[in-house]
């Protein structure tokens, strides 16, 4: 629109009005645009917050795991290590227990009821066996000890209900005592010795160790 001034006409009027029109929408696009770019950098910027939440989270995790896999691996070699020890300490003591039994079982020929206990070792052999045609071999340290093989032998048929022949054979198999019985044909052996007795004992002996020496504290 013209405007007079002074009586004349002006186009100024207009161009002003103009050029305020577009720097208003000028000021409105450009806030617009600033408005989207704080909001797309704030999406930036959270995702990358949450990105790096996950990631330290993740490396959190990952060595909490280690700390827990290093945590049960020492556990486990202390384990290993105090077992190592016991099963030392278990054998050690279960040597001196056996070298001990040992010890005292040597004097027993010494004793007046040695021959009963030979007598004793012969019928449980023989039983062992459930009787027949048997060797029992004794050992030749005990050679001078007599037995009365027919009261032996009807002992045997009683429990075994076998008819029962014994032959007395004298060779070095114990240094204990104790005597081997077997069938002629040698098929089957019953090792009776004080020995072996003692041998068989042995994984009890561990067994009875290793149950007090664990409860121990």
């Amino acid at each position: 629109m013209m405007m007079r001034k002074n009586g004349e006409i002006s186009i100024f009027g207009d161009l002003e009005a103009t050029s305020r029109a577009i720097i208003v929408r000028a000021e409105e696009e450009a806030r617009k645009i600033i408005e989207e770019a704080k909001i797309e950098a704030e999406n930036i910027i959270n995702k990358a917050k949450k990105q790096a939440e996950e990631i330290i989270n993740k490396e959190i995790k990952n060595y909490l795991k280690q700390l827990e896999d290093e945590k049960k691996q020492k556990i486990a070699e202390i384990k290993l290590k105090v077992k190592e020890d016991i099963l030392k300490i278990q054998e050690e003591l279960c040597e001196e227990i056996i070298s001990e039994l040992k010890n005292r079982i040597s004097k027993l020929r010494e004793q007046e009821d040695y021959k009963q206990l030979l007598r004793k070792l012969i019928i449980e052999s023989c039983e062992a066996l459930n009787g027949g045609n048997l060797i029992i071999k004794i050992d030749t340290k005990d050679c001078d000890i007599e037995f009365d093989i027919k009261e032996i032998e009807n002992e045997v048929k009683m429990r075994t209900g076998n008819e029962t022949n014994i032959k007395l054979v004298y060779d070095d198999i114990s240094e204990l005592g104790g005597v081997i019985a077997l069938t002629i044909d040698e098929s089957m052996i019953y090792d009776n010795t004080l020995d072996s007795i003692i041998e068989k004992s042995r994984n009890e002996i561990r067994k009875i160790l290793y149950k007090n020496i664990t409860k121990v504290g």
